[in-house]
């Protein structure tokens, strides 16, 4: 058989074995985690000083994750604490947990944007964790202001004592009402770490192995045919 013709044989079967190989580590399943978001029904408005905010808080498994998860507040603002219950909240594999986050702010914050920063734990393996990241504006939630003017009332009558004329009462009422109702909703941006991604170790190790054999019979397949 021709030496090219079959350096070409061999080439395609490698490169079918590293495609197949990269199919099927793209398959595997990776190592179990969890994700962090603020649940979409939740609604933020701006807290004042000596306010307090619930945020309800969902825990989602990732990769079959299952098992309980404990959140904490991390590195807060002067003034600022926060509750969590349930604490710690169990999470079902392929399902999520909900948690409600009670923001506690004190009289003594200063109006204006402050970053809250939740952490979530695995109480059995202290290497899966999150973080989430809350944005959120301490100011006054609500401004009303309402304005209300009302005319006097004249009535006038005339007598003589022949005759009796009585003039109808002039009533004017007038009265005007403005209501002006300012409402403003704090945003809130939520950013996750990403930690203990990619395949496991056993995988990339065995696909190594196998990349390195495959090269070496090419190699062996080669040398042969030249002899």
């Amino acid at each position: 058989m021709n030496p090219n013709r079959n350096l070409i044989v061999s080439a395609s079967a490698l490169a079918i074995l590293l495609l197949t190989l990269q199919t099927v580590a793209g398959l595997a399943p990776g190592s179990p985690t969890i994700a962090l978001q603020v649940d979409p029904s939740t609604k933020v408005v701006d807290t004042p000083p000596g306010g307090s905010l619930e945020i309800t808080i969902n825990v989602l498994s990732q990769e079959s994750y299952e098992g309980d998860t404990q959140l904490s507040l991390v590195n807060p603002p002067s003034g600022v604490t926060a509750t969590f219950a349930p604490n710690p909240v169990a999470v079902p594999a392929f399902d999520q947990g909900n948690v409600k986050m009670t923001i506690n702010i004190a009289s003594t914050v200063p109006e204006g944007k402050i970053t809250l920063t939740v952490n979530a734990k695995s109480v059995a393996d202290s290497k899966i964790t999150k973080t989430l990241e809350i944005a959120l504006n301490i100011g006054k939630a609500t401004t009303t202001t309402s304005t209300t003017t009302t005319s006097s009332t004249t009535t006038s009558t005339s007598s003589t004592t022949t005759s009796t004329t009585t003039q109808p009462s002039t009533t004017s009422t007038s009265s005007s009402s403005t209501t002006t109702s300012t409402t403003s909703t704090s945003s809130i941006t939520t950013s996750q770490s990403t930690e203990n991604a990619g395949f496991p170790a056993e995988i990339t190790y065995a696909i190594i192995i196998v990349v390195v054999i495959a090269i070496a019979a090419v190699a062996y397949l080669t040398m042969r045919k030249k002899k």
